[in-house]
Formats: structure tokens, sequence, C-alpha cells
């Protein structure tokens, strides 16, 4: 039997995100994006993956 790595264990395809988008931050934005992310117990990266899905459905351009 093979031993695994250190680390997690692969996600599920299912599970995986497909892609990576990334925005430049003035080190105030970045900020402002932890404390909001840190005040609803998220980490940033998915506080703003929910920020701009919302955006999307406010927009009208996601269903529900």
């Amino acid at each position: 039997m093979k031993r695994r790595g250190p680390g997690r264990p692969m996600l599920s395809k299912s599970e995986r995100k497909a892609a990576i988008f990334s925005v430049r931050l003035s080190p105030e934005e970045r900020e402002q994006v932890e404390q909001a992310a840190n005040s609803q117990g998220l980490k940033a990266a998915a506080w703003a993956r929910l920020a701009l899905m919302h955006a999307c459905l406010k927009d009208g351009r996601l269903e529900q």
C-alpha cells in the first residue's frame, strides 16, 4: 500500500475550483477585505467569492 505524503487529501472533481481570479488591492483595501471576511468568520478568498457572486446576482447576471 502506497503511503500518502503530507498535506490535505485531494478534492473530488466536483469540489475543485476551475479557475483563479486575481485582483490587485492596496494595503488599505486588503485590510478592509480581511476585516469584512473576519466579521463573518470567513477567509478573505471565500468572502471575495461570495461578494462577487452577490454582485452578479444583484446585476441580474446570475440565476439563483
